[in-house]
């Protein structure tokens, strides 16, 4: 998700400021502001998320990229994979947005008797039920994002103060 700074007079307001400071405040100032919004979208991430499926592929190696004009929030970003071979970066969307489970029919041909074989399969069963708009990350995302803007803002102006009045 990038949020970008919209048509509000305060967060314009911000963006001026800190494209105003000079480099060492506007280090200070993304540094607080991505400590902070790293913290609250960990915790919606981990509010929205309903067992370990969803904490080990789409929390985990959450993190937040703060800019001069926005932020970006990530999830799922972990390459390494998971114990059944599901890769968080690669294969988010089929813990995001869930599965139908459904039986299919595979030929093989038997190592044994050399023979062609068909058998039923079920798939996609240990994904949860197929969700049109998400399940984790959009949600939180979607629900609180101007939360986010909030935070972002208010990390910001902080640090701002401080650099200016010296503390």
């Amino acid at each position: 998700m990038r949020v970008y700074a919209g048509a509000e007079e305060d967060v314009l307001q911000v963006v001026a400021q800190l494209k105003e400071a000079d480099d060492g405040l506007q280090a200070a100032m993304m540094g607080d502001a991505r400590e902070q919004l790293g913290d609250t979208w960990r915790q919606l991430l981990n509010e929205q998320s309903t067992g370990p499926q969803d904490h080990d592929t789409i929390v985990a190696d959450s993190r937040v990229v703060v800019g001069s004009d926005g932020f970006i929030v990530y999830a799922a970003q972990s390459a390494q994979p998971l114990s059944g071979g599901l890769v968080p970066s690669e294969d988010w969307h089929a813990v995001e947005f869930g599965a139908r489970t459904r039986r299919v029919k595979i030929g093989d041909r038997s190592p044994a008797t050399r023979r062609f074989y068909q058998a039923n399969r079920m798939i996609n069963r240990g994904l949860p039920n197929r969700q049109k708009y998400g399940r984790v990350g959009l949600q939180a995302a979607s629900l609180m994002g101007r939360q986010l803007v909030r935070v972002w803002v208010t990390a910001l102006v902080e640090r701002y103060r401080k650099g200016v009045n010296g503390d």
